[in-house]
């Protein structure tokens, strides 16, 4: 029987290799609950080890593709209306009404071990996920930390490992933010 390596040289929905090595050494085998906003192949992935699984999709059209793909038992794949979007979940108009919803989707979940940002509102969604943690060894996943924008998160968070665009995050004690300031822009 061959083996087959859990991690590709890409993943679809943007991991590469390295990244996906970091996301497996956080989403290690048997961790309680795993939360993501933004499902695709980390959800797959995250539903081999975690109990449960919990993804938040923006996009209609991309939740029902997800689903289609036959879903394991453990996963539950919620869909929030953002309103119409574009590519990779891009809203076309901007409700911060709808935007509240998804990103306090993780307020109706126990807390998590391991919570992956990326989706949309990402500053916001880690930023909330800090209080959904299970202490003290939660930790926050951000991918595409690349990004200018999202620097802003190594003041309440502490960074605990990197590889590629894929970051791991600890809340920092004593640090508060209030996220509702970044819940207008998709882009952060």
């Amino acid at each position: 029987m061959v083996a087959v390596d859990p991690c590709p040289a890409t993943l679809p929905g943007g991991f590469n290799a390295i990244e996906c090595t970091l996301f497996l050494a956080m989403v290690t085998a048997g961790i309680q609950n795993y939360f993501e906003w933004g499902a695709g192949s980390s959800t797959l992935l995250a539903a081999k080890r975690a109990q449960s699984v919990t993804s938040v999709e923006g996009s209609r059209v991309w939740a029902d593709k997800v689903r289609n793909g036959s879903l394991p038992s453990n996963v539950n794949l919620r869909y929030v209306d953002i309103g119409p979007t574009k590519a990779f979940s891009w809203p076309i108009q901007t409700n911060t009404t709808r935007s509240r919803e998804y990103i306090r989707a993780i307020d109706a979940v126990p807390p998590q071990d391991v919570v992956l940002v990326d989706g949309r509102w990402r500053v916001a969604c880690a930023l909330r996920a800090r209080h959904r943690l299970t202490a003290p060894n939660g930790v926050v996943l951000v991918h595409d930390f690349d990004r200018r924008e999202y620097q802003v998160l190594l003041g309440p968070f502490r960074q605990v490992a990197r590889e590629g665009n894929l970051v791991a995050l600890r809340p920092r004690e004593g640090v508060h933010h209030v996220s509702e300031a970044y819940e207008a822009d998709p882009s952060r």
